[in-house]
């Protein structure tokens, strides 16, 4: 009986043992997998950082008072470098060191790199590629200096491929996590699923992060329209083209309609340029879901905005709803949109004041250009949009056009079934 009993267990034993060792052998290669990925991601990263740093020790002397420039190069290393230190310092202070502290614990890395994204430490890079087209042009303008300074300097690449970098490795990251998703997914019985979870979910983020980097080039179409200055301050979301009835100008016409986290900015076509016809103040705007377009509106005015797809405006209603909420999350004192227009009409009651209860400048007679550079705060991106919407707002419309507007309350919610005030 003794041998009897003994022989199962045995075999049970050695079974179990197999099983285990099978398993471990299993969960040891699936990470050695991942290790293949995240050692080139490293790599990669390290690399990125010399070059940047190389890039701008060897491009940011040449703006010192003492060098010898070509007249249209004085003055502009802000428009030819735009925020590349920014994006050098993210990556050297931050990410980078991250890697390499949790280069043993790819789940610690993921987690943390995902909150730096959330926290809006890599919009620097929507800001950078909302330069890069007028960056691009000042090179194309002074090729034949730069040329010279790429000899002088001994750089192999010159600028024009060092100005390109951030945008090529912004695009890369996406394309390394996609193929640690797919490791993981051939071996996702041996990988935990918060590892899973995590890398599918920064992935996502930086592909988001990628389309609106991608989106935001948009804004320099807008005609008088400083995006440098508005994105050092806002944060921009999304666009989206619409055709559009304005219920300020009454009549229709095609639209894009830009989404900050300050405000909404609705522009007009005119040929390859746009023009800005007006904005909606967040949170005091009010949005109305109708059966194949949405309104958008305020005290002031108000923009429907044909959607061809439903789609599309369910797209944009979960964006809306999301924006108008957080928005009024964050605010430190909660307001009504009726209320918040009404304060805001009875302190710019003053002849001097130079706004208009919608946040448009008026134009003044005498004012031949408008100020290039200010002092940005939330204030300050909403006085650079204005700046746009003054310029190609007065000419269209005249100032007693916006007086008229002032006194006019737009906001009509015929359909009460589908109007919901966020």
């Amino acid at each position: 009986m003794q041998r009897s009993f003994s022989t199962p267990t045995t075999h049970s034993t050695s079974s179990s043992s197999s099983s285990r060792s099978i398993s471990s052998c299993g969960i040891r290669y699936a990470e050695q997998l991942g290790r293949y990925v995240f050692d080139e991601l490293l790599s990669t990263e390290q690399q990125y950082c010399e070059d940047l740093a190389n890039g701008i020790g060897r491009y940011t002397p040449i703006f010192q008072p003492e060098s010898e420039l070509p007249e249209g190069l004085r003055g502009q290393q802000h428009v030819l470098l735009s925020n590349v230190t920014q994006i050098a310092a993210l990556h050297r202070h931050k990410l980078l060191p991250l890697m390499l502290q949790h280069r043993q614990e790819l789940d610690v890395l993921l987690e943390r790199w995902l909150t730096l994204i959330e926290r809006g430490h890599f919009n620097c890079y929507v800001l950078y590629t909302a330069s890069q087209r007028e960056s691009l042009r000042l090179y194309d303008t002074h090729e034949l200096y730069f040329k010279r300074l790429q000899i002088t300097l001994g750089d192999p690449l010159g600028i024009r491929s060092f100005l390109l970098k951030p945008v090529q490795r912004i695009t890369k990251y996406p394309l390394l996590l996609d193929r640690l998703i797919t490791t993981f997914f051939a071996h996702r019985q041996l990988i935990s699923k918060r590892m899973f979870e995590l890398t599918c979910r920064l992935e996502k983020r930086l592909r988001e992060l990628l389309e609106r980097a991608n989106q935001v080039d948009q804004l320099n179409d807008i005609k008088h329209f400083n995006a440098f200055n508005v994105l050092s301050e806002a944060n921009f979301i999304m666009v989206g083209e619409f055709q559009m009835h304005d219920g300020l100008l009454r009549r229709t016409y095609q639209s894009k309609l830009f989404v900050f986290n300050i405000c909404i900015v609705y522009t007009e076509r005119k040929g390859r340029k746009h023009l800005v016809r007006g904005k909606f103040v967040l949170p005091d705007v009010c949005f109305v879901a109708k059966a194949k377009s949405f309104v958008l509106c305020d005290k002031l005015h108000e923009c429907e905005f044909i959607c061809q797809q439903s789609a599309t405006l369910d797209k944009w209603e979960t964006i809306m709803h999301k924006l108008l909420n957080d928005e009024q999350t964050t605010t430190t004192t909660t307001k009504t949109c009726d209320d918040s227009c009404d304060k805001r009409q009875s302190k710019e009651g003053k002849e001097t004041q130079t706004k208009v209860a919608n946040g448009i400048v008026k134009k003044e007679e005498d004012d031949e250009t408008i100020e290039s550079t200010k002092r940005f705060s939330d204030q300050g991106a909403m006085a650079a949009i204005d700046e746009a919407t003054a310029v190609d707002g007065t000419s269209t419309m005249g100032r007693k056009a916006l007086e008229i507007a002032r006194k006019w309350r737009t906001h009509r919610s015929t359909d009460s079934t589908h109007s919901t005030w966020y």
